[in-house]
């Protein structure tokens, strides 16, 4: 959208693909990859869980371990960003409360 902050651009991904309402902490990185023919650069952030609002776009919501989120990831970059964040999403996680309507915790990875 034209003068969306990276910041708000995610969380409106997250709302319209997922459902779930997320409010954005901090970038953990870039990434960047070839499709059709292009090179596609998506700015990946932090984001906390702030509740569900609907079905999105028909896609599956699953709270997961870092070992099957690791598991999950189609792509090395992406394995490799959570790799390299994980502490810091681990220090954020542990400082910060939320309720959770599923009692699952935790950060969600967009």
């Amino acid at each position: 959208m034209p003068g969306e902050t990276p910041e708000a651009a995610a969380v409106r991904e997250v709302w319209e693909e997922t459902g779930i309402a997320a409010t954005a902490d901090r970038s953990l990185g870039v990434l960047q990859f070839a499709h059709s023919e292009r090179t596609i650069r998506v700015e990946m952030f932090l984001l906390w869980y702030a509740g569900s609002g609907g079905a999105g776009e028909g896609r599956q919501v699953r709270w997961c371990l870092y070992d099957e989120a690791l598991a999950m990831l189609s792509f090395e970059e992406a394995r490799e960003l959570l790799r390299v964040s994980w502490a810091e999403i681990e220090s954020g996680a542990t400082k910060r409360v939320i309720p959770h309507e599923d009692q699952s915790g935790g950060p969600l990875l967009r």
